[in-house]
């Protein structure tokens, strides 16, 4: 009895193990390594995106704004799909720059909708502090939009100062390169010309890590992603 006992225990927790993976996996677009890119990710890119790509069709084929406008062919191209395509893009460069902060102990995670579910309580605890009459800073309220890039923001500041050790350490012919008065001592603002040159550098150093990783679609919910 004990053996079937916990026979049957293995079973239901393997059956509910499944059942979570589907589930979450009915939320996520796509991976890369092993950090999910999920819908709501996407989408909130997709929003950002909007008013370039219908700009592009515009530009490029003189169409207007219409109700069929996001499912229209256009020569070779959907704006819809082109617009998943590049939400897609800055969701990976994106996901990128987390997974490197994770390695480095920056952030604890780098699920979108795990960042988001601090929403709420970030929000209730400004406005305490607001009816008590303490000070904030940034704005009363934060959006879904501005909370993620305000986290996002910060963790961004936190990556420069630790690539700054490693990766994207200047050599002193760097720091030589970036003082603009001669007079002034090296050691005295190389603090400040060390975080000029993470800077100047940051951007060409995550486009090359972007590059080295692929990204595995989940075609199946990709392909329903819609703008409703």
């Amino acid at each position: 009895m004990k053996i079937q006992f916990h026979i049957c225990f293995l079973i239901a927790v393997f059956i509910a193990i499944s059942c979570g993976k589907t589930n979450n996996n009915e939320n996520v677009i796509a991976w890369v390594k092993n950090e999910a890119i999920t819908t709501a990710e996407l989408k909130h890119w997709m929003l950002l995106g909007k008013a370039n790509v219908f700009n592009y069709f515009h530009q490029k084929y003189g169409v207007n704004d219409s109700k069929n406008f996001w499912i229209q062919k256009l020569g070779n191209e959907i704006p819809l799909e082109k617009l998943k395509e590049t939400a897609l893009e800055q969701a990976k460069r994106c996901k990128v720059q987390q997974i490197i902060a994770l390695e480095k102990g920056i952030i604890e995670t780098a699920n979108f909708d795990e960042i988001l579910g601090k929403l709420q309580k970030i929000n209730d605890e400004r406005k305490q502090k607001i009816e008590k009459g303490e000070p904030i800073y940034g704005p009363i309220r934060f959006t879904s939009r501005t909370y993620f890039f305000h986290v996002f923001d910060k963790m961004q500041i936190e990556l420069k100062t630790e690539l700054a050790k490693d990766e994207l350490k200047p050599g002193k012919e760097d720091l030589l390169n970036l003082r603009k008065n001669k007079e002034q001592s090296l050691q005295e603002i190389s603090g400040f010309l060390t975080m000029q040159y993470v800077d100047k550098n940051y951007e060409s150093y995550i486009d090359k890590q972007t590059s080295k990783l692929d990204i595995k679609l989940n075609k199946s919910v990709y392909k329903k992603i819609s703008l409703d």
